[in-house]
This record gives C-alpha cells, sequence and structure tokens, in this order.
C-alpha cells in the first residue's frame, strides 16, 4: 500500500465524516433557528410599543441570540459540505 492509496483513504473517510457533520450541524441549525424565532415572535411586546416585563425581554434577548447562533451554525454547516466535496475531489486525484 503506497503513499497514493493511503491517502485516497483518508480523504474519503474524512469526507464522509465531513458529510454527516454537515448534516448533523444542518439540523441542529434549523432547530435554533426555529427556537429563536419563536421566543422573539412570542415576547416582540417591547418592540411595538408596550413595554415588556422582565421575563418577557430576557426570552427575547435569548431569542435573538438562538437566531445569531443558528445562522452562525448554518454557515457553519455550509462550510463543513464544501469540505466535504472538496475531500472528494483530493480522493479522485489519487485514485488515478
Amino acid at each position: 500500500m503506497g503513499l497514493r492509496d493511503c491517502l485516497q483513504v483518508i480523504a474519503e473517510g474524512h469526507s464522509a465524516m465531513c458529510k454527516i457533520f454537515s448534516v448533523f450541524l444542518l439540523l441542529l441549525s434549523i432547530g435554533l433557528i426555529i427556537g429563536g424565532s419563536v421566543l422573539v415572535h412570542m415576547n416582540k411586546k417591547g418592540v411595538y410599543g408596550g413595554e415588556p416585563t422582565a421575563d418577557e425581554a430576557r426570552h427575547y434577548a435569548g431569542g435573538l441570540a438562538l437566531l445569531i447562533l443558528g445562522f452562525l451554525v448554518f454557515f457553519a454547516s455550509i462550510l463543513s459540505c464544501c469540505c466535504a466535496f472538496q475531500l472528494n475531489i483530493v480522493g479522485r486525484i489519487f485514485e488515478r
């Protein structure tokens, strides 16, 4: 087993793990975005002129934080997916 074969096996294994990780991050980001948007929608009283209670303000800020975190995790999912497909290309290069 030469160096080419080793690099091909490593690239293919990492590609599969990146794909699995990408799907996990995508599902996590969807959950965070949905949870954050529900919290923001349920506690938006202070945005439209009313005086929110301390709990409503805390839930609203938590919802915004979940939304931001959800979009960051979604971006990480896209990057992981790109890495997976680049590793597929590297695996094909070493296949020759």
